[in-house]
């Protein structure tokens, strides 16, 4: 769905948006393991979104990216969180927009569901830079 919003976007405002949309094969060539691991447990396919707004006169004297988690339900995982976990969870995702000249919108939107293809604690992965990550739910920390 928020893939459809930003090719709507792109429609409406060809003339200053642009958008690129990542499936699941292409976040495989692209090795975004960090990505995929969160996603594997989701019956419904990712989508890691980059919009773009670039001025029509073409004159970017700066450019600016709001990166956003973009996760549209999140289970909990295995290490269920407390309502206050949820709670804490919800100012993360809050973020605030200043006009600068050119602006990237980038967003990793994706469900994080229980299944027996997804990730567990201790599991780890490796992102797209090559970084590995040991999988652990710090929300027992709250």
């Amino acid at each position: 769905m928020l893939a459809e919003e930003a090719s709507k976007i792109t429609s409406t405002f060809s003339d200053v948006f642009t958008a690129t949309v990542l499936d699941v094969e292409k976040c495989k060539e692209l090795k975004m393991g960090s990505y995929l691991g969160v996603v594997a447990a989701s019956a419904n396919p990712p989508h890691f979104i980059h919009l773009c707004y670039k001025p029509t006169d073409g004159n970017v004297k700066r450019k600016l990216a709001i990166v956003g988690k973009g996760l549209t339900f999140d289970s909990g995982g295995y290490n269920i969180k407390t309502s206050r976990g949820f709670t804490q969870i919800s100012l993360s995702v809050n973020s605030m927009f200043f006009p600068f000249s050119q602006v990237h919108f980038i967003v990793a939107a994706c469900e994080n569901m229980i299944s027996g293809t997804g990730m567990r604690t201790g599991d780890i992965v490796t992102a797209s830079n090559g970084k590995t990550i040991e999988v652990c739910f710090f929300f027992n920390l709250l």
